[in-house]
C-alpha cells in the first residue's frame, strides 16, 4: 500500500500515468489517492484503493462509472453522474467546510463508513442521488434541505445512528427502503423524512425506528406503504408529520405504541393531513396547528386507533377539520385527559385500567366503556353519543343534562355532584346496572331536546 498523489501533469485522466506523482504508473489496489488537480475517471475501475482525500478546489468527477476505495474526506468537488451500476463505492464520507457534493438524481453512493456533512457543504440541490448504507455507521447531516438524499435504502442488519438534528431526505424522489433487521437510530434528535413522489416507503422484517427523539414525516404523492414489521417501532419519543407547504401527505397507520403521534403541523392552511389504512398505536396522541394555520386531518384509509395516553384536539390558536373515518377509537391503559375539542370522531371503545377524563365535548355514534372509569363531569350536555354501553363506570355531573340514543350496559352511572343527573334516552333503554344519584329518562315520542329544556335544538 502506497501514497499517491494525482496531479494531472498531462490532463485530467484518472488512468493516465504521467498524471500520477513518479510520472511512471497508476496507482495499485489498497493504495490511499490524494487528488490535487481536476481528475475524471474515464472507465470502470475494478480496484478498491485506500483512503480517498480531495483537495480544496479540486474536482473528481466518476462520471458514470464504478470506483471504489475506503473512506473519503472532500475539501474540494466530489462529482457523481448518473450511475449505470454501482457508482461510488466507499467507506465514508466526509465533507469539510467549502466542499460540494455534485451527485446526478440517478447515481449511487454504497456506502460503509460514517457519514459527516458540515454547515457550509454545498450539494447540488437539484440533483440528488441515492444512499445505500451497507454497514452500521453514524450519520452527521445538515438541517438544510440541500443537503440531503433523493431515495435511502438500508442494507439488512445495518444500524444508521444520527448524531445531530437533520434533514435526511427532503423532497425525496426515490424509494425509502430499511431491509430486514436493519435499526434506523434518531437517537435525541429531530429527523425529518420527505418523499413527494410515488414510490415506495418500505420497513422490512425486523427494521425498527429506535430513539428518544422526533421522527417527522412528510410523505407526499401516491407513494406506496409497506410495513413488514410484527411488533412496535422502538421509538420512544414522537413520530409525526412536518412543516410544510405540501398540498397532500399521508401518515401510515403503523404500531407506534412506545411512542407519542403528533399531526397537523403544517404551514399551509390548503394542506391535507390523509390516514392511511390500518391500526394506528401510540400513547399520546395529538392534533396541534402551526401558528395560526388551519389543519385539515383526513382518516381517508378509514383507520383504527388505539392510544394509551393522552387525547389532544389542540385548537385554541387555529381551526382544525377534522374527517372522520368509518374505524374506531379505543382508549386503552390508565389515566388519561381526552380532548376531542367538539370533534364529531369515530366509535370510541375504552378499555383502562384507569380512568379518562374527558375535557371538552365531541360526538360519536357510539360509545362503548368496558372497563375501568370514564369521566364526563367536566363536559356538557353538548356532546352527541347515540349509543351509549356502560359496563365500567360513567361519572356525570348534575349541572348538565345528558341525552343518547340507546343506553346499555351493567356497568354503574354515578353523579359526582350533590344533586341527580338525568340521562334523557330517545329509543331504548336495556341498562341493568347500577345507578348512583341518576335518573334514566325516556323522552317523549316526537319532542326535542329543547322541550326538555337542554338547549338542544336536534329533532329526535
Amino acid at each position: 500500500m502506497a501514497n499517491r498523489q494525482f496531479l494531472g501533469t498531462t490532463n485530467t485522466d484518472f488512468a493516465t500515468a504521467s498524471n500520477w506523482d513518479g510520472g511512471s504508473s497508476l496507482p495499485s489496489a489498497s493504495d490511499n489517492l490524494q487528488i490535487s488537480s481536476n481528475c475524471i475517471l474515464p472507465a470502470n475501475d475494478s480496484n478498491v484503493y485506500g483512503t480517498l482525500l480531495i483537495d480544496s478546489s479540486k474536482t473528481f468527477n466518476i462520471q458514470t462509472y464504478n470506483f471504489s476505495c475506503g473512506a473519503i474526506t472532500i475539501n474540494g468537488i466530489l462529482k457523481i453522474s448518473n450511475s449505470s451500476a454501482n457508482g461510488l463505492t466507499c467507506g465514508g464520507l466526509d465533507f469539510k467546510t467549502g466542499a460540494k457534493f455534485d451527485i446526478a438524481v440517478s447515481g449511487k453512493v454504497h456506502n460503509s463508513g460514517n457519514i459527516n456533512i458540515t454547515d457550509n457543504t454545498t450539494w447540488q440541490v437539484s440533483k440528488r442521488g441515492d444512499l445505500i448504507q451497507t454497514a452500521s455507521a453514524n450519520y452527521s447531516g445538515v438541517w438544510s434541505n440541500a443537503s440531503s438524499w433523493a431515495g435511502v435504502t438500508l442494507s439488512s442488519s445495518v444500524t444508521l445512528s444520527m448524531v445531530k438534528n437533520t434533514m435526511f431526505i427532503i423532497n425525496g424522489i426515490h424509494d425509502i427502503i430499511f431491509n430486514n433487521s436493519s435499526v434506523f437510530n434518531i437517537n435525541s434528535y429531530t429527523v425529518i423524512l420527505d418523499n413527494n413522489s410515488s414510490n415506495l416507503f418500505k420497513f422490512d422484517t425486523n427494521a425498527d425506528i429506535t430513539g428518544t427523539g422526533k421522527f417527522k414525516l412528510l410523505l407526499k404523492g401516491e407513494i406506496v406503504l409497506v410495513n413488514n414489521r410484527t411488533s412496535p417501532f422502538s421509538i420512544t419519543g414522537s413520530v409525526g408529520t412536518a412543516t410544510s407547504g405540501g398540498l397532500y401527505s399521508i401518515f401510515p397507520a403503523w404500531d407506534f405504541s412506545n411512542a407519542d403521534v403528533l399531526l397537523g403541523y403544517s404551514s399551509n392552511s390548503l394542506a391535507n393531513r390523509h390516514l392511511s389504512a390500518g391500526t394506528l398505536k401510540c400513547k399520546k396522541f395529538s392534533i396541534i396547528p402551526y401558528s395560526t394555520i388551519t389543519q385539515n386531518i383526513k382518516c381517508t384509509g378509514n383507520p383504527n386507533f388505539e392510544i394509551s395516553s393522552d387525547v389532544l384536539f389542540d385548537d385554541s390558536v387555529a381551526t382544525i377539520n377534522y374527517t372522520r373515518g368509518t374505524g374506531t377509537i379505543t382508549l386503552l391503559s390508565g389515566n388519561a385527559n381526552i380532548d376531542f375539542s367538539k370533534k364529531l370522531v369515530e366509535k370510541i371503545i375504552i378499555n383502562t385500567t384507569g380512568t379518562k377524563t374527558f375535557t371538552d365535548n365531541f360526538s360519536t355514534s357510539t360509545f362503548t366503556l368496558t372497563s375501568g372509569t370514564a369521566d364526563f363531569s367536566s363536559i356538557s350536555s353538548s356532546s352527541l353519543i347515540s349509543d351509549l354501553v356502560v359496563n365500567g363506570t360513567l361519572k356525570l355531573d348534575d349541572t348538565e343534562k345528558y341525552v343518547v340514543t340507546n343506553i346499555s350496559g351493567s356497568g354503574t352511572l354515578e353523579n359526582t355532584g350533590a344533586g341527580t343527573v338525568y340521562l334523557y334516552y330517545k329509543s331504548s333503554n336495556t341498562f341493568s346496572g347500577t345507578l348512583t344519584n341518576v335518573v334514566l329518562v325516556k323522552v317523549p315520542n316526537n319532542k326535542c331536546c329543547h322541550y326538555l329544556g337542554l338547549g338542544l335544538r336536534i329533532k329526535l
